[in-house]
């Protein structure tokens, strides 16, 4: 509001200067946008308590692919319990928290830049971790690498880190961009074999 205010009075003493006062809003807006970004990221979404991560992510999925006009499936590997025996409550719940935001983020991303016509997204349940894909036939990384894909990305990445976990993301070869995250549930980085793409099994109509 004082932003606004200051733009108002100069421009009224000097037309000319009005572009050095939007570039300031606009650099105080990202700001803003960044500030409520992190602080989304922190919260944990109604929808998971609701509904549980599964069906959570299938929706997240089905929302992106209605909105991005492209195909984008949900499989799901493993037991959501699968770890219920090693882990407690609280933690389950941040790293579940951290696998929809992940998945948030990444179909974000492929809507805004990747010009894909089809995404997948696996949740595997292993018994010492969450594992977390996301998939697409896009155009692939920019140049300038995540960076050129937001800060959204990264900011996943310090979360994961700060579970004990880990997050990348590669070009494919074939085309497009993969986003990997391993969740582990008991702290430490997992010890489960992470299986290659060509070993995993693929559902009728998946992306390769």
């Amino acid at each position: 509001r004082v932003a606004l205010a200051t733009t108002r009075r100069r421009f009224a003493k000097n037309p000319a200067s009005i572009e050095a006062n939007l570039d300031d809003l606009g650099e105080l807006v990202g700001r803003v946008a960044d500030g409520t970004r992190q602080a989304i990221a922190h919260l944990r979404p109604q929808l998971l308590d609701d509904q549980g991560l599964v069906a959570a992510v299938e929706w997240l999925a089905r929302s992106a692919g209605r909105r991005g006009e492209f195909a984008c499936a949900l499989r799901v590997e493993g037991s959501v319990d699968a770890a219920a025996d090693v882990a407690d409550e609280a933690r389950l719940r941040d790293v579940h928290t951290a696998a929809f935001r992940v998945v948030q983020e990444s179909l974000t991303n492929v809507l805004r830049h990747a010009r894909a016509s089809r995404a997948d997204v696996v949740l595997r349940f292993l018994p010492d971790a969450v594992d977390v894909e996301v998939r697409d036939d896009g155009v692939g990384l920019p140049p300038s690498g995540v960076r050129g894909r937001g800060m959204g990305l990264l900011g996943m990445r310090e979360r994961a880190r700060s579970l004990g976990g880990e997050l990348s993301v590669e070009a494919r070869d074939e085309g497009g961009t993969r986003v990997c995250c391993r969740l582990p549930i008991a702290g430490a980085l997992a010890s489960s074999p992470r299986p290659t793409l060509a070993a995993r099994p693929r559902a009728e109509g998946a992306a390769p």
